[in-house]
């Protein structure tokens, strides 16, 4: 198994844990949307796998799931996803 070249490994964690604070803020509020907290942590569960087995994953399926959780978060945390996702 082979890792993400570093500047990938860091900026994927970087965005994990941007995307996991994002979640936790969310659960803040009365009537957490609970659909929206499951569909974004199911956008990028994988992501840290994939980032540990490079052989198997590339970039683009990388871009791929935070892209279902860039949806999820709005326009206002696209910095979280400049690294990844620009084309």
């Amino acid at each position: 198994m082979s890792i993400a070249p570093e500047p990938i490994l860091r900026a994927g964690n970087d965005t994990v844990s941007w995307a996991c604070i994002f979640c936790r803020n969310q659960t803040l509020q009365e009537g957490a949307p609970t659909k929206m907290i499951n569909d974004a942590m199911e956008a990028i569960h994988e992501v840290p796998r994939m980032l540990i087995d490079w052989e198997r994953h590339d970039l683009a399926e990388v871009r791929m799931h935070l892209a279902g959780f860039r949806r999820l978060a709005g326009q206002e945390h696209r910095i979280w996803f400049c690294i990844l996702t620009r084309d």
